[in-house]
């Protein structure tokens, strides 16, 4: 008898317990519920700084990079760029046809990790780049680059051995390594590139400097046989060889693409680099992305460039 009254003071006394912690979960519902996009909906107000409007959008998509940011389609056809907030609230904002063109562009890759890496931030963004890819490397990373063009990024030239010495010594082999470097891609893709090139450390090389009749030649040869090469308007500074601080090399591109578009700049191209002896390169690509995107300004592949 006594174990049994023993028993039920025992619940009696866990009672309050008890109720105290259904109260306690009902809440954390209710709130889980309301931050997810189950609660109520409420306009906020315009963004005067963009004219775009800002409303709760009922998704809660989270980025594996931490920085709370995601991006969806509109049905339309026009992109809608959400910025997730700790509250659950995003910013819906939609391409504006006059805005800047950012062509965010990476040489010579693919590589094993860096690739990758660059692949899965872009996706996570809705953003497509242009890659120029080096023949021999792409040899050795097959895969990468499928995936690359899969994910719909445009694969450019950049030539097969990417030997300076070599490949500006005379016209011809320059026209043997950009075509060696087509034929790799058509190979592993089963697709023709498009004739998209960047020379080897720039149409400016010192090595095509010292030899102007080398240089004309092959300038003339890509015109006569539809080639588009491009160059840089400002560039990432990613190519140095000691690890910069942490967002240094973001931070002094934004404000380059920002005192471009200052002066008037329409169409930015952006020289990056996605080898993996440059590991800071996707370290600070999302800063100058969310920059850009917060800017209004839309991203592009080469082949659209006016």
């Amino acid at each position: 008898m006594s174990s049994i009254m023993s028993k039920r003071n025992t619940r009696r006394r866990n009672r309050p317990v008890i109720l105290v912690g259904f109260l306690v979960m009902t809440m954390l519902m209710f709130c889980s519920c309301t931050l997810n996009g189950f609660g109520p909906k409420t306009p906020l107000i315009p963004d005067a700084s963009t004219g775009f409007n800002d409303t709760v959008i009922n998704d809660n998509p989270q980025n594996p990079h931490g920085n709370n940011t995601s991006v969806v389609t509109n049905p339309n056809g026009n992109n809608v760029l959400l910025y997730h907030e700790l509250t659950g609230v995003f910013k819906e904002t939609v391409e504006d046809p006059n805005a800047p063109r950012i062509y965010l562009t990476f040489d010579d890759g693919p590589s094993k990790v860096s690739t990758p890496k660059i692949l899965e931030i872009l996706d996570d963004y809705g953003i497509k780049a242009t890659f120029f890819v080096v023949g021999r490397t792409a040899e050795y990373y097959p895969d990468i680059l499928r995936q690359t063009l899969a994910e719909g990024h445009l694969l450019a030239n950049h030539g097969y051995s990417h030997v300076y010495s070599t490949i500006y010594a005379s016209s011809s082999a320059f026209i043997q390594d950009i075509q060696s470097c087509n034929s790799v891609i058509a190979n592993i893709t089963g697709t023709t590139p498009k004739r998209i090139l960047r020379f080897p450390a720039g149409s400016f090389a010192v090595e095509l400097e010292r030899n102007p009749a080398v240089r004309d030649s092959i300038r003339q040869y890509l015109r006569d046989n539809g080639w588009r090469y491009f160059d840089w308007t400002v560039s990432m500074g990613d190519s140095i060889s000691s690890a910069p601080p942490p967002g240094a090399l973001a931070y002094d591109l934004i404000a380059a693409i920002d005192r471009s578009v200052a002066n008037g700049r329409k169409d930015i191209v952006v020289l990056a680099h996605d080898v993996d002896a440059k590991p800071w390169t996707p370290l600070d690509l999302p800063i100058v992305i969310e920059h850009c995107l917060n800017q209004g300004y839309v991203f592009r592949t080469l082949d659209t460039y006016p």
